[in-house]
């Protein structure tokens, strides 16, 4: 629910907001609304507090994350939301479990992903091909008939 909303609201502003102005707010608020949930979820919060990603430990992970995922990751939606389909880009967005179990065999020793993982992935990208293509000719279709009017 909330990704439709989160993918709704940038292809409205990303018509005309460039993706940094946008990237910056959307970033603060999530991080200001996932504060409290830190706080009652996380059971080591009162030890590192709101700035324990600033311990040595952390830092270079929080930036991996930052960079990577932040920056690349969602930023990268983000800014596909101006040139491609909020359907399509709502639907790759189905592909983040598949893409982190794959990050994490080859990356991070996580283990080879279950047989699960691979039929849900093979799933995933039946579907997001099928959305694709249906798109695509569904786009094709109305430039022919535009042109024929």
């Amino acid at each position: 629910m909330f990704v439709v909303g989160y993918i709704v609201v940038g292809r409205i502003l990303r018509t005309w907001l460039p993706i940094f102005l946008y990237a910056f707010p959307v970033t603060l608020i999530a991080a200001l609304l996932l504060l409290p949930f830190s706080y009652y979820i996380e059971p080591n919060f009162s030890e590192f507090g709101v700035v324990g990603w600033t311990d040595g430990e952390f830092f270079v992970w929080f930036l991996l994350l930052a960079l990577v995922a932040g920056l690349l990751g969602h930023t990268g939606l983000n800014t596909c939301l101006r040139y491609i389909s909020p359907l399509i880009v709502s639907v790759s967005v189905t592909l983040e479990p598949v893409l982190g179990s794959m990050i994490g065999w080859l990356f991070f020793d996580a283990g080879i992903p279950g047989n699960w993982t691979w039929l849900g992935g093979l799933v995933l990208l039946g579907g997001l091909l099928t959305v694709v293509v249906a798109g695509e000719q569904a786009l094709g279709e109305a430039n022919n008939q535009n042109e024929s009017a």
